[in-house]
């Protein structure tokens, strides 16, 4: 089975943004635009397509955005893919990835990654267990095998008398 993945970006500031906001808005679906804020966390999506818009600072954004007027402002998808889920024996439960305006060239905004990190259902950091659950397998395959080889040797004979 698999288990589900809260995955979030977040930015850090940048100084690059003078007269305009960043902006992320998926390319379909009916979610609705959000204006991104330095250091606080929004949701994305690889399903419906999420663009990052540099958008004038004084635009109106609300959830009800024209797709063709996001059209005319320079844009780029996220450096990163959204993680949906995991294989269940992971601990992970969600993710944020923090990324960084690097620079603003005429074909839009360049994006990258600052960094990664997983964390568990606590919200701690996500400790991988994966090997030790796979080479904890065949220990508990011996086990089991040995202690029905020990039933099987205790169980005393069953001898049937002559009629």
């Amino acid at each position: 089975g698999h288990a589900p993945v809260s995955h979030k970006l977040e930015f850090e500031s940048s100084q690059l943004l003078k007269d305009t906001v960043l902006v992320a808005a998926p390319t379909a679906g009916f979610g609705g635009a959000v204006r991104v804020v330095a250091g606080e966390p929004f949701t994305f999506s690889s399903k419906y397509g999420t663009r990052l818009y540099l958008v004038p600072a004084g635009e109106t954004i609300d959830n009800k955005f024209d797709r063709e007027r996001f059209k005319e402002w320079p844009s780029c998808q996220p450096p990163v893919s959204e993680i949906k889920s995991v294989p269940a024996y992971k601990s992970v439960r969600s993710a944020l990835t923090t990324l960084r305006l690097k620079e603003i060239t005429e074909d839009g905004p360049v994006i990258e990654i600052v960094s990664h990190k997983e964390f568990n259902r606590a919200g701690n950091p996500a400790q991988d267990g994966s090997w030790s659950t796979l080479a904890a397998l065949p220990v508990l395959g011996v086990a089991i095998c040995g202690y029905l080889f020990w039933i099987r040797t205790r169980r005393p004979e069953v001898q049937s008398e002559p009629a």
